[in-house]
């Protein structure tokens, strides 16, 4: 980290922060050697979590699995050095802060001395667990309710223009729904492309595909202006909207099939491209469809009577 972190700033020509546990700390103990009589260069402030060890192994099963005075010295490994006193041997001006209300003054004064400078903040590993723990289940709860609120939107699309009709629920949600909260659905505004060629510095490490004369503009096609090859692909954009007309957001994607490891080809890949355009023009989406996490399969056979598995690799972006 040491050897690192001064150059960093050296090359940058500017003030630098470093933010490093004790034990990383005392494994690189030697780097502060390169701290010392730094003052015609850019300071390095390090921020030294100081938490008696390494508090990672204190949010692992084995943390409740053992005893706490097999625990402590077998994974959690503290070290019971003096770090100040490390410091101040190597003539490194240090700060120890014991309060979350004594970080900020200790952090304005390391950067205004102008010289490299250890902030040493001491934290306690179970305390920290169970911040980490309070924060998580405030997370969960507030997710739980997103998707509750979300499960009740009932959308229905008409065939000329999208319409949402609420199912019964508490005038709370009703209410929510309303005023623009983030549980509005959206409608999709059209699946747009256009074909892409860029030259490649490069050949591919991938087999070509074999030549023909129906498949003269493939991904791997003869470059005029570099003489190794072109990457051909289809630049997508979906815009959505929400139900009155405005624009919630647009995302953008590509699909650009690779020589060697897509059987199909670009061709083959833009007619579904195409069709996929159709099926999602005007389709509502519920917010809920976030959470499954780039894995929308289920809601396209349920929404659009779309069965994914039809989608080809380089459309679908599931392994070939």
């Amino acid at each position: 980290m040491f050897c690192v972190a001064p150059g960093f700033a050296e090359g940058l020509s500017r003030p630098a922060t470093l933010l490093v546990g004790d034990l990383s700390f005392l494994h690189d103990i030697n780097g502060l050697n390169l701290l010392r009589g730094g003052e015609l260069r850019p300071p390095l402030t390090v921020v030294l979590i100081n938490n008696a060890g390494g508090g990672i192994f204190s949010f692992l099963p084995i943390a409740s699995s053992i005893p706490e005075d097999e625990f402590t010295p077998l994974w959690a490994t503290p070290q019971n050095v003096d770090l100040e006193a490390m410091c101040r041997a190597q003539g490194i001006p240090h700060q120890r802060v014991t309060t979350p209300e004594g970080l900020v003054p200790a952090l304005q004064a390391a950067w205004g001395i102008n010289r490299h400078s250890v902030v040493e903040v001491i934290t306690d590993r179970s305390t920290n667990v169970e911040l980490h723990r309070r924060i998580q289940a405030a997370a969960l709860r507030a997710a739980q309710h997103c998707h509750w609120l979300a499960s009740k939107l009932d959308v229905a699309v008409s065939s000329s223009a999208p319409s949402l009709s609420l199912a019964p629920v508490p005038d709370s949600v009703g209410q929510l729904a309303e005023a623009g909260s983030g549980c509005r659905p959206l409608v999709t505004d059209g699946l747009h492309w256009r074909r892409y060629s860029l030259p490649l510095a490069l050949p591919l490490t991938t087999p070509p595909m074999p030549s023909s004369s129906s498949n003269s503009n493939s991904s791997s096609g003869p470059s005029l202006s570099t003489g190794i090859g072109v990457r051909e692909g289809l630049l997508l954009q979906l815009r959505l909207s929400w139900t009155d007309g405005s624009v919630a957001g647009e995302g953008v994607g590509d699909v650009a099939p690779l020589p060697g490891l897509h059987s199909e080809t670009l061709e083959e890949a833009e007619v579904q491209v195409a069709a996929l355009s159709g099926l999602l023009d005007g389709v509502t989406v519920r917010p809920s469809l976030a959470l499954l996490g780039g894995r929308p399969g289920a809601w396209l056979g349920a929404r659009v009577g779309l069965d994914p598995t039809w989608l080809l690799p380089s459309v679908s972006g599931r392994s070939q």
